[in-house]
């Protein structure tokens, strides 16, 4: 088992790229490009699995995917898949299936429409789709529980207007205490943010953005966490911005 220095480590490479380092294997949420760690894959969307193709073609790694699509990967040759819930180096893993946010524009279409118009035609057309998500995507959040018996919380893109509350409440439950919460914000969504996670009981919480990039390169307005971490430490929440190139070391 390699020698570290720290409890855990959270470093945020940009996109929804998270890597987590500690003793022993390292892992990572979502990475967007070839990877060497664990990769642990929160949905399907070409986005969330470009990594995983460029690290098989790279030669192969290891992934923890959802059910629905370890055949998928599995094709791709040169991976060493497992399935949620999976332990992986003494750390155990566990998840909770959701549905995505099919419209994080819908609040913004005038601005969405002049953008378009300024805008040759394909690159109209791909800022019209860009908001629209498969009315069946799914998500996952995860839990990581560490040998020691430490729990990571990532809450991924969970918390927004659409979410029954039933499952919100379920969630709460279910992973509730957490030594280390991350919560992404989706666009526009920082209401629902503050008025649940709360609710989760998170001993340390890092509100992260996820979606920034994307959004910036096709022209659409972006998050700013300040104002909603802010409000969240009015609610005596323990919470800090957690963005893009940023990192947090947690001793042992």
């Amino acid at each position: 088992m390699r020698e570290y220095p720290w409890r855990l480590k959270l470093i945020h490479d940009g996109r929804r790229f998270i890597r987590i380092e500690r003793k022993g294997r390292f892992f990572g949420f979502d990475p967007d490009a070839a990877f060497h760690e664990v990769g642990l894959i929160l949905g399907q969307s070409p986005d969330r699995v470009r990594g995983v193709i460029r690290t098989a073609e790279n030669g192969g790694g290891e992934v923890v995917v959802a059910p629905s699509i370890e055949e998928q990967m599995g094709t791709l040759g040169g991976l060493l898949v497992h399935t949620w819930p999976a332990e992986v180096d003494g750390v155990s893993f566990e998840s909770m299936e959701y549905p995505c946010l099919t419209q994080p524009d819908r609040d913004s279409g005038v601005l969405r429409m002049r953008q378009a118009l300024k805008t040759p035609r394909k690159t109209a057309r791909r800022l019209m789709d860009s908001g629209r998500s498969d009315s069946n995507e799914r998500a996952l959040i995860a839990q990581l529980t560490l040998p020691d018996g430490g729990r990571l919380l990532h809450l991924d893109l969970c918390l927004h207007q659409d979410m029954d509350p039933s499952w919100i409440k379920e969630a709460q439950t279910r992973f509730f205490g957490a030594d280390w919460v991350i919560c992404g914000v989706e666009y526009g969504q920082d209401a629902v943010v503050l008025e649940h996670l709360k609710g989760f009981g998170g001993k340390i919480n890092l509100l992260t953005d996820l979606v920034n990039d994307e959004r910036s390169e096709q022209g659409l307005p972006t998050n700013l966490l300040t104002p909603t971490v802010d409000a969240l430490i009015d609610q005596d929440i323990k919470v800090y911005p957690f963005p893009p190139l940023s990192s947090f070391r947690f001793e042992s």
